[in-house]
């Protein structure tokens, strides 16, 4: 781990962040404003184009001192990112004043939102160093209580565990039948209504609903178990109505026309993860 850095998002590292965020990978274009409240507007229809939109906006709110982040580095490369930032940036508040992050005896709240990862350095443990040095820079601010949403993953795979080789051999039929006959078909709608659901024990809140994802790849939220190691403690499931999910509900609704959605009872379940520093 001696090879990686970390440093704050800055006018200083500006540059770097919009390089790390320029390099044609899936979570290019969100440019890390959906958190902060932004979204480009609906006739801003390619990647590219979305991807200007949100960085001009980034741009602005880091101008502003009213966005908060850590950068990975090899060298002088940026390979890695998290998102943080006080309550009042996630979403941002209309009247957030430039350098303050939080008002006059206002509760000391801060969020743990996003994490980014370049694919050449999955399975390196970036994503927890860039965790471990965003609550280093929330100590050195003054500290508060800790906010995170990760998913549950499970710890097997689908070599010790038989739903998870049910899973894989789902997943694999998938794209064998979007590759045969789209995304819209009716072959794939069928194939998704057969989703099997998972679940896992989360100590402090039970049964959960759980994501299964290739070990090399970290959720954008991040997982239960990287914040467990950084002392968190799970106390609730996070509901569908608060800030983070209702938007993304909203637009699940919307496209239940064009294909079949999971059920908001086999979806997986966002895990409200806290720590005081």
């Amino acid at each position: 781990m001696a090879r990686y850095t970390t440093k704050e998002l800055s006018r200083r590292t500006w540059p770097d962040y919009k390089r790390f965020f320029s390099q044609g990978n899936g979570w290019d274009h969100c440019g890390c404003t959906a958190y902060q409240g932004f979204h480009a507007p609906r006739d801003v229809r390619l990647w590219a184009d979305k991807r200007d939109w949100n960085l001009n906006v980034k741009c602005d709110l880091v101008e502003r001192r009213l966005a908060h982040g850590i950068l990975v580095y090899d060298g002088t490369e940026p390979i890695g990112w998290c998102q943080f930032g006080p309550k009042g940036e996630l979403p941002i508040r209309g009247n957030r004043r430039p350098g303050r992050l939080f008002d006059p005896g206002e509760e000391r709240i801060w969020k743990v939102t996003c994490f980014c990862t370049h694919p050449k350095y999955r399975d390196k443990g970036i994503a927890g160093i860039a965790l471990r040095a965003a609550l280093g820079a929330i100590r050195r601010k003054g500290g508060g209580l800790i906010e995170a949403y990760p998913f549950a993953r499970p710890k097997g795979g689908p070599e010790t565990d038989e739903r998870l080789a049910r899973i894989k051999e789902w997943n694999s039929t998938r794209t064998r039948l979007l590759k045969a006959h789209g995304r819209f078909s009716e072959e794939v709608e069928r194939h998704l209504r057969t989703r099997e659901p998972l679940t896992e024990v989360v100590d402090g809140v039970g049964p959960v609903n759980a994501i299964y994802v290739n070990a090399k790849w970290v959720p954008h939220c991040g997982t239960v178990a990287m914040f467990e190691r950084e002392g968190f403690k799970a106390v609730s499931i996070l509901g569908v109505t608060n800030e983070f999910t209702a938007r993304a509900a909203l637009v699940a609704l919307e496209k239940r026309s064009q294909r079949a959605a999971p059920s908001r009872e086999s979806r997986p379940s966002r895990i409200v993860m806290q720590k005081t520093i």
